[in-house]
Parts: structure tokens; C-alpha cells; sequence
């Protein structure tokens, strides 16, 4: 078996370099490991200080006019009520009518219905609505409520479903006659996008 030694000066050496080099190596591993602390403490102090979310203001108003540019409709809005006793709702031929049962028109949330007749006068237009079209509500204290048009559907006279609707996020629904005798409903619906002041 042959044995080989290390000569004296490559051990004296390679313990020279270890000594010199050790510490910038545990430097090196330091700075990066206090770095790491200082960080985390930084984002702490941030979270604590950030401001509490703010609630946005309610705003709302009692509708007076409905517009959708679009189509060309520029109409007066005014109470609707349902009558039980006999299974009619209130109707104009000069004036679409907002549900007084469902929410009021605000920023916030809830479901508000504006219906009306499907005349040339009133809502027959909205036939040509698109996808994305604009409508305005305008209040009796000078705020204009937003909304774009994001599809339709036909139900039948009967389904009163939407006037449970209670969502998160304020919508709005216009309702309309539809069909040869008017046997349906067509449900025109928009989401909130702003008010403006």
C-alpha cells in the first residue's frame, strides 16, 4: 500500500486560505440574511400604517328621465306600483315607470326594475340596443346614473323572479312586452358603471 503526505506547505497554505477567506464568506451570508429580516419588518411596519378602505359614499335620488343615446329614447320616468286586488300594474303612455318595490336607484348594490310599454314612443326602440350600450338615469337632485347593456331574455308574464333579486353590485333591469300578442317579457339588463355629479 503506497501512502502519500501532504507536503508541510500546501497544509499551511490551504490553512491560510481558509482563514483569509472565512470571514467574506460568512459576511457574504450575513448581510443577505439581516436584509431579509429588515425587509419583512419594512412590509409590517407598511400594513400597519396603511389607511382602513374607505366606503365609498351612498349616493342615490328618485329617477325622472331615462336615456339610452343609442336608440334614441329620452323619456320621463315615474312611480309604478303593482295592484293586487286587480293583478295590474300601474301603466303610462307617455312615461316608463320604476318599480317602486325594488331598490331604489344608488351606487351600492340591489336590483332596480323600470318597465313600460312597446310602443314607438316608449320602448318598442330598444329592439336595436347592442351590447354595451350607454342608458342614463337622471334623479331629481342633478346625479346621472350609468349603466351599460349587457344582454336580454324572454320570460313569461307569470316569473316575478327578478323582483327578488338582491345583488351585491347595483343593477338595473327594463322590462318590456315582446311578442306577436305581447306574450312575453323581455328583461333588458345593465350594470352600474358610475354616477356623475
Amino acid at each position: 500500500m503506497i501512502t502519500y503526505k501532504i507536503p508541510l506547505i500546501i497544509k499551511v497554505v490551504s490553512l491560510y486560505v481558509l482563514v483569509l477567506f472565512a470571514p467574506v464568506v460568512f459576511s457574504l451570508q450575513q448581510p443577505a440574511e439581516t436584509a431579509s429580516i429588515d425587509n419583512n419588518q419594512y412590509i409590517s411596519e407598511l400594513v400597519a400604517e396603511a389607511p382602513e378602505p374607505v366606503e365609498p359614499e351612498a349616493l342615490t335620488g328618485n329617477p325622472v328621465r331615462l336615456e339610452i343615446p343609442a336608440v334614441g329614447i329620452d323619456l320621463p320616468v315615474v312611480d309604478g306600483e303593482y295592484d293586487e286586488a286587480t293583478d295590474a300594474w300601474t301603466l303610462s303612455t307617455t312615461s316608463v315607470h320604476i318599480a317602486t318595490m325594488t331598490s331604489p336607484i344608488n351606487n351600492l348594490a340591489g336590483h332596480t326594475l323600470i318597465y313600460g310599454h312597446n310602443n314607438r314612443n316608449l320602448l318598442a326602440p330598444t329592439r336595436d340596443i347592442s351590447t354595451g350600450d350607454l342608458l342614463l338615469i337622471h334623479t331629481d337632485n342633478d346625479l346621472v346614473f350609468h349603466y351599460i347593456y349587457t344582454g336580454d331574455e324572454l320570460v313569461d308574464p307569470s316569473d316575478t323572479s327578478l323582483l327578488e333579486l338582491d345583488p351585491d353590485a347595483p343593477q338595473l333591469t327594463l322590462l318590456t312586452c315582446e311578442g306577436l300578442f305581447y306574450e312575453h317579457r323581455r328583461l333588458m339588463n345593465f350594470e352600474f358603471v358610475e354616477v356623475e355629479a
